[in-house]
């Protein structure tokens, strides 16, 4: 049994048959998931050089208003007599 060395396919078994016929593709198909392929990639390259995701953006200020409301709330006015 051969099977098919295509990654982007299922295993399959290669006949005797099928071994004679080729595969037709659609190569619009082909361009469109190595164009995807290519924006992934430099997708993943931006995301490692530019920073933190959107989720870790939120937590920080998150933690940045709750540390200021907590500030704001021990904060010792002037008008203050204790």
């Amino acid at each position: 049994m051969v099977t098919c060395n295509d990654p982007t396919e299922p295993p399959r078994a290669i006949t005797a048959q099928s071994a004679l016929m080729t595969d037709v593709i659609n190569l619009r198909t082909m361009r469109k998931r190595a164009a995807r392929k290519e924006a992934e990639r430099s997708a993943a390259e931006n995301r490692i050089t530019h920073g933190v995701s959107k989720s870790e953006r939120g937590r920080v200020t998150t933690d940045e208003k709750r540390t200021q409301r907590m500030l704001d709330q021990h904060k010792i006015e002037s008008g203050d007599r204790r």
